[in-house]
């Protein structure tokens, strides 16, 4: 019948839908049916199970993307000119386009509990289209949307379950929401020790939806193939388990972030390492600050750790309610006083100082002075002050004060 499965086919198709059958028995099955070779393929652009029958020969697009199981960069660049990528997330019917090569494929997207998993699709490498390829496409969509929804693999890292988890995760109001949530989900495990990342472009705001992240996803996973990543307030937020990496893995990790960077275009923040998942509405709120606000500070950068915005934070969070003054040492304040009157720059050695946990060699580095000269400004900004520096709290106190002064009021030589 002209645009319809024929029926021993379609019984052929629910025998196997019955039997639970793998997703790639009814790829051999739907190719037979369509008569060309077909793919399916997840939101991440990752290709699940392909025809291995009808298959072209000596296609180097075919033969490499089938190999490297990811749609090719030229396929999505293609989807992105006909505007399919768009359409597979707001219609539900089959979408014809052009393939490299002259050819011509059929894609149709594939729902399940009301979320976009993937697509199928079929290209005339075989044969041309016929007259109701189109809706035998559509069927066939059916077919596999209700393996989809019994398909534990789907149900799992690749599919939408984990998604959805780390999606309420960050959207969690407090820790006891935080529990709530990890509790729905105790089957479900992300990893002993991880790390939070945003990813995101430069000067990018909360809520603009620009950055393409279904292909960094795509990107990302071939380099690190296990983590759990969302779209979230625009941002491609992933989280990385650190416990299955190797050591070789994990000491390679900064350098790889760093190139995928690089190569997308794209700045990142990091979380610090943590234990507890029920928390990652807090960690992600980590990774946003570093982004933000290394963003802003060092924007010749392209990756920022929460760790060294941290102290940004306190001391943005404490100005709210108190003046900077209020915050500044005593010694400190005398220091630039001195400074301004008698034309030195003790204020800031001290600050290179403690910057560099009172080493006197690294700071007279860091200032290209003699260490005999430093070991003398030290000496110095303990007399003028009446302060002793091998007091650890006072160190620490004096530390945290640098943080509130602004630094263009610091006289430097």
């Amino acid at each position: 019948m002209l645009g319809y499965i024929e029926p021993e086919d379609m019984m052929d198709l629910m025998n196997l839908l019955a039997k639970d059958a793998d997703l790639q028995d009814l790829i051999n099955k739907s190719t037979s049916v369509m008569n060309n070779p077909l793919v399916l393929v997840d939101t991440n652009f990752h290709i699940l199970a392909a025809s291995t029958q009808l298959a072209p020969t000596n296609n180097i697009l075919w033969d490499s993307t089938i190999t490297k199981t990811f749609i090719s960069d030229q396929l999505i660049d293609q989807m992105e000119k006909e505007h399919i990528l768009g359409s597979l997330r707001s219609v539900d019917e089959p979408i014809r386009g052009s393939i490299p090569e002259g050819y011509e494929c059929i894609r149709v997207p594939l729902y399940s509990r009301g979320r976009y998993r993937g697509f199928l699709g079929v290209y005339d490498y075989h044969q041309s289209f016929r007259e109701g390829d189109a809706d035998r496409m559509k069927q066939l969509g059916k077919i596999f949307c209700i393996s989809i929804l019994h398909n534990n693999f789907f149900n799992s890292v690749k599919g939408s379950i984990y998604d959805l988890y780390l999606y309420e995760l960050l959207n969690a109001k407090d820790l006891n929401d935080g529990r709530r949530i990890h509790d729905k989900y105790s089957a479900l495990s992300m990893g002993d020790v991880k790390v939070l990342y945003v990813f995101g472009f430069k000067g990018q705001k909360a809520g603009e939806k620009d950055l393409p992240t279904d292909r960094l996803k795509m990107r990302l996973n071939m380099i690190i193939p296990t983590n759990y990543s969302v779209e979230y307030e625009g941002f491609l937020t992933v989280i990385l388990p650190l416990d299955g990496l190797t050591k070789n893995m994990t000491d390679s990790l900064p350098r790889l972030i760093e190139h995928f960077c690089e190569e997308n275009n794209v700045i990142a923040g990091i979380s610090m390492k943590f234990h507890e998942t029920q928390r990652i509405f807090q960690f992600y709120k980590q990774a946003r600050f570093a982004l933000d606000r290394g963003n802003q500070a060092d924007p010749d950068r392209i990756i920022f750790y929460y760790s060294d915005y941290i102290a940004n934070q306190i001391v943005m969070s404490s100005r709210e309610n108190l003046p900077n003054d209020f915050f500044i040492h005593p010694a400190i304040r005398q220091l630039i006083d001195y400074d301004e009157k008698y034309s030195t720059d003790y204020a800031y050695t001290l600050k290179i100082y403690l910057d560099t946990f009172c080493s006197l060699n690294q700071t007279a580095k860091d200032l290209f002075l003699h260490y005999n000269s430093i070991k003398y400004r030290i000496a110095m900004i303990q007399k003028i002050t009446g302060i002793d520096l091998k007091d650890t709290r006072l160190r620490y106190l004096l530390y945290i004060s640098f943080l509130y002064v602004d630094e263009n009021s610091l006289k430097k030589s």
